[in-house]
């Protein structure tokens, strides 16, 4: 039988039976078609298509692949009984157990619901296909979680992931497009059906390295696109993928992970540019991240105590706080920055919740390994002889409930490492100090370059030679490229062989002349001294020729430092508004004349350069946009948060490509005593979201507002007091009894009554770890007890010593009245 198409299928048995079938599906015809779709799909689920090979005119295939490619050829009838009935027949064969569905056939099943989905008008249908793909889905990465699962079961999940996450790449057009553009829906389809994928993953999908590289590869580019997007449901799927993946796969994507976080997710909240929605969405997802203690103690772990790393953990405690404190309107309705701050202490206050409980699960945990070593030490029977080789339970497990802390890996820093504990464990509260004393060195060097150096050699451990200081410049974050242009100037021998030992350590192997000069100069500011340009110019070119000598180009470095000069003096030339005439390319050709050892450089690469800066100014990298452009007239913020996107989605890839070259080892561990350095972290930011709530004027604040900032305050008490933190735990408390205004002229309120409540409640259950604290304690308790005497009418001290005296003069005689204190209004 021959089809419309024009190929013949030749087959034998039952199968003779889908031939009228497979004409029918191409006539066209959609009641036709409908009846025959039916019938093919009945075929399927009773096992009458099975896998067995015919011919396709020349060709050999699966009958399988015959049928699939026979019914999703029909996905173009707009008729929507045929298409109803061709995603009852793509589910019927996917999920058959007689014939399997794979490799391209798998693809062509899954891209046909996705059509129908995107095409249909239907709602129903759209229902309908979206749900197939869905337990089509689950069906491809369920069969990948049984045991021993053949390869080209690896393969179709492998494929389909993969076509997924470049279906959510996809960019969408300008302007954006309606909610019910194909554009728009088919991208928020990939994302959900990524999301769901991900959330329910097995173990193999979870640790099997081709899927690993598949994300990272693949997903991890697509939530660094679609995480930046002005569309709000683009926005939260992204976000609701990336908390999945640090829920699962946080220990195989350490360096994606801090990217994402510290590029995308921080930078929208610190940027003024973006909408209160997306400061909205970013603030619900880290709120979920921070109910889970463990996750939030590997944040810290992971990234606060990683020389090379930002500190995630720090950053979102001051982020969060900073949004709660802001004056600055930060939405664009006072009911959405009411429920962003509100939002952002809670999401600080939780993080002080999981704190708490890390905290007592963690001396719990103590407690019943100290149960157990003491039972077995009773059952032990007396003078029997110990293997000293067996370690005890307390020693196997850790201090403090610890497990033993991954070896950490490999720095390339310049900075030496903290101390490590006894048995190579990471130290990581020392690490953590390191790294502040590290950030301290980093800003005395902003102000005062040769004073930093001088801190870092002293306190942070840099060793006092050329390389380790070069290194030091040119690998750490933070630095400002000004004060690195002007340290590299300087004209004394060390700071010569400190410029040295830099251009040393960048690779210009293989690039342009122009490529490299601009790679050079993104590192640091060229000092505006002629003689320090000159210095480092000369070193450039050496470095450039010793790596390019097989180019031909340069006879000599000395032709190459004059070309990198004239390149400088062009990029200013061409790129100045102060300078009106600009110099053309034949001038430029012209000045370049002789430098190559008395003849000349090559006219068609002096004319590739002069195109290659005009075209393109070289710029020094900016770390994002510039803070300053927000004052700056603009048609919008979003079009402004649009070009800052694009910079924090190419800097972020640059990381992942940086980043890739390392290897990193994640670090989990459940020593109580991690909450010390963490709290350190966080204290003046939780203090500071609270005060600001509990100052604030208005009268209209909830309680549950209310109740959440004096749960913060007790949280910081309790952990200050735990841990032995004095000024911490002194700050909290006396901030607290300040609040109760019960040694104030002004009147109590509701606020306050809860405060004084709070801090009885912390007496009573912090009490044997409050220390000096019980001053400011017992203050307002004294306090609050001669107001209630005055109040009830009861006899005072002033009753006592004067007891003719009216109730008036007596209250004047009493502790505290020359501070104007009144009694509580009830």
């Amino acid at each position: 039988p021959v089809s419309s198409v024009g190929e013949t299928l030749h087959v034998s048995g039952t199968d003779r039976y889908f031939v009228p079938l497979r004409l029918a599906c191409e006539s066209k015809l959609p009641r036709i078609m409908e009846v025959a779709l039916h019938c093919i799909q009945k075929l399927i689920l009773y096992g009458y298509v099975r896998g067995k090979e015919v011919s396709v005119g020349k060709v050999k295939k699966s009958m399988m692949d015959v049928v699939m490619e026979t019914v999703c050829t029909c996905k173009d009838q707009e008729d929507e009984a045929v298409q109803l009935q061709i995603v009852k027949a793509v589910l019927t064969a996917v999920t058959s157990t007689v014939a399997a569905v794979h490799d391209t056939t798998l693809l062509l099943a899954v891209k046909t619901c996705f059509y129908i989905y995107l095409v249909s008008k239907s709602s129903t249908i759209q229902s309908t296909a979206n749900a197939t793909l869905t337990q089509m889905l689950n069906v491809v990465f369920q069969r990948l979680e049984l045991s021993n699962a053949p390869p080209v079961i690896q393969r179709d999940a492998f494929l389909v992931f993969r076509s997924l996450c470049k279906l959510s790449m996809k960019p969408l057009p300008e302007p954006l497009p309606s909610d019910d553009s194909i554009e728009l829906r088919s991208k928020l389809l990939s994302l959900q059906l990524l999301n769901s994928i991900i959330q329910s993953s097995g173990a193999t999908f979870r640790s099997g390295e081709k899927f690993i590289w598949a994300i990272r590869q693949y997903l991890c580019l697509s939530l660094l696109k679609n995480g930046v997007s002005p569309i709000a449901a683009i926005l939260q799927l992204s976000l609701d993928i990336f908390v999945t993946l640090i829920r699962f796969f946080k220990a195989h994507l350490k360096s994606e992970i801090g990217v994402f976080f510290s590029n995308i997710l921080l930078r929208i909240l610190e940027s003024s540019n973006s909408s209160g929605q997306q400061k909205l969405l970013t603030v619900q997802s880290l709120r979920v991240l921070v109910r889970e203690p463990q996750l939030i103690v590997d944040l810290f772990l992971n990234y606060d105590c990683d020389l090379e790393g930002k500190g995630i953990f720090t950053a979102t405690c001051d982020d969060l706080s900073r949004l709660t404190l802001s004056s600055v309107s930060l939405t664009e309705s006072s009911e959405q920055e009411a429920t962003l701050k509100t939002l952002a202490l809670e999401t600080l206050v939780n993080i002080s919740d999981s704190m708490v409980q890390w905290e007592r699960e963690g001396r719990e945990l103590t407690r019943e390994l100290s149960n157990r070593v003491s039972e077995a030490a009773d059952a032990q029977p007396p003078h029997s002889p110990r293997d000293g080789n067996h370690s005890s339970a307390a020693s196997e497990v850790g201090v403090n409930g610890a497990e033993p802390a991954a070896t950490a890996a490999p720095t390339s820093s310049a900075i030496v490492p903290a101390a490590r504990e006894e048995g190579d464990d990471v130290d990581f509260e020392a690490m953590f100090h390191r790294k502040h004393e590290v950030h301290e060195g980093v800003v005395k060097f902003n102000m005062k370059p040769k004073r930093g150096i001088k801190y870092l050699k002293d306190v942070c451990g840099l060793e006092d030679n050329p390389k380790a200081i070069a290194k030091f410049l040119l690998e750490t974050e933070g630095l400002d490229k000004r004060a690195v242009g002007d340290y590299l100037g300087e004209g004394e021998d060390f700071s010569k062989q400190v410029l040295y030992a830099y251009v040393d350590m960048i690779d210009f192997g293989g690039l342009t002349f122009d490529a490299a000069l601009r790679k050079f100069l993104s590192h640091f500011w060229l000092p505006g001294e002629a003689q320090k340009i000159d210095r480092m110019m000369e070193k450039f070119a050496e470095r450039y020729c010793s790596q390019n000598n097989d180019s031909g180009i340069f006879a000599n470095a000395d032709a190459a430092y004059v070309l990198a000069y004239s390149l400088i003096m062009l990029n200013t030339d061409a790129h100045s508004a102060q300078i009106k005439k600009k110099m053309t390319q034949e001038e430029f050709v012209k000045m370049n004349r002789g430098i190559n050892d008395s003849k000349d450089l090559p006219t068609p690469f002096l004319e590739q350069s002069y195109q290659a800066i005009t075209t393109n100014e070289i710029k020094i990298k900016d770390d994002g946009m510039s803070r300053e452009s927000t004052t700056m007239s603009r048609p919008s913020k979003s079009k402004l948060f649009h070009m800052e996107s694009a910079i924090m989605v190419k800097e972020s890839q640059e990381a992942f490509k940086l980043k890739a070259r390392k290897k990193s080892v994640y670090h989990s561990s459940r020593n109580v005593e991690h909450v010390r350095p963490m709290f350190e972290a966080s204290w003046c930011a939780l203090l500071a979201a609270c005060s600001s709530v509990m100052e604030d004027t208005r009268d209209d604040l909830s309680e549950p507002v209310i109740a959440l900032t004096l749960r913060g305050f007790a949280n910081g008490v309790h952990i200050a007091a735990e841990f032995g933190m004095c000024t911490e735990r002194d700050a909290f408390v006396t901030m607290l009894a300040k609040y109760t205004y019960l040694e104030s002229a002004k009147t109590m309120g509701r606020r306050n009554i809860e405060a004084f409540k709070t801090l009885v409640t912390i007496a009573l259950s912090d009490g044997n770890v409050l220390g000096s604290s019980w001053a400011q304690v017992l203050k307002c308790l004294s306090e609050f007890h001669r107001l209630h005497m005055i109040g009830t009418g009861a006899k005072t001290d002033g009753h006592l010593f004067f007891p003719g005296a009216s109730a008036a003069a007596c209250a004047i005689c009493a502790p505290g009245a020359n501070n104007g204190d009144a009694a509580p209004s009830t």
